[in-house]
């Protein structure tokens, strides 16, 4: 198992996830605004823990997305794109974590994804992109995540994890929400195994 070192402030910062998520489960809270999810960006500095984040996270997008898309043989043309699209990314993430060279297949893929969703509107004085797929959306973010090895990897694997848990609910809003549990649950899940697992390292 990959071993980690983890800051006590990053643990602090886990733990503070961790109550947010029990507050939404018990109903104690019924919003809290998305840059909760902020301590993420520090969360995903150290790059090698960072990839192993968006491989985890990819799969669990992958696996939403599979529960929305019907049989095979009932697809529609758009549904098989993002079928075989998604699976074809899968197998070069398990090639990554195998220590292959990926860079030029996640390239193309990036390419594919930006070109599926490249339509932009104006809205008075700004220009907006119109996003057909918000799941291809995070994967994207995943993909330039895993290409980038400066600071804005870390702000990437936020803007996915956001893109992942944000939900809306015309009660309270748009944030982090009863709706949002599953897949905050999802993110806990990942950075609880890394602050309390005993195969991990603390300094």
């Amino acid at each position: 198992m990959q071993i980690f070192e983890i800051k006590k402030a990053d643990i602090a910062k886990i733990k503070k996830l961790e109550e947010a998520l029990d507050k939404l489960k018990s109903g104690e809270e019924r919003y809290y605004v998305i840059t909760k999810l902020s301590s993420i960006k520090s969360l995903c500095k150290n790059e090698t823990l960072r990839r192993h984040y968006c491989w985890y996270l990819f799969d669990c997008v992958k696996r939403q997305l599979e529960t929305k898309v019907t049989e095979v043989h009932q697809q529609t043309p758009k549904e098989q794109f993002i079928f075989n699209l998604v699976h074809e990314i899968a197998q070069v993430m398990v090639d990554m974590q195998e220590g292959k060279d990926v860079s030029n297949a996640l390239h193309k893929h990036r390419n594919q994804l930006a070109h599926y969703q490249s339509d932009y509107k104006k809205i008075k004085w700004t220009t907006v992109r119109l996003i057909k797929s918000t799941d291809l959306l995070i994967i994207e973010y995943f993909i330039d995540c895993l290409l980038s090895t400066d600071d804005s990897a870390q702000k990437l694997a936020y803007h996915a994890t956001r893109s992942y848990v944000e939900r809306y609910d015309p009660s309270v809003g748009t944030g982090l929400i009863t709706k949002s549990i599953p897949m905050f649950e999802d993110v806990a899940v990942f950075w609880r195994q890394v602050a309390f697992n005993n195969s991990y390292r603390v300094q």
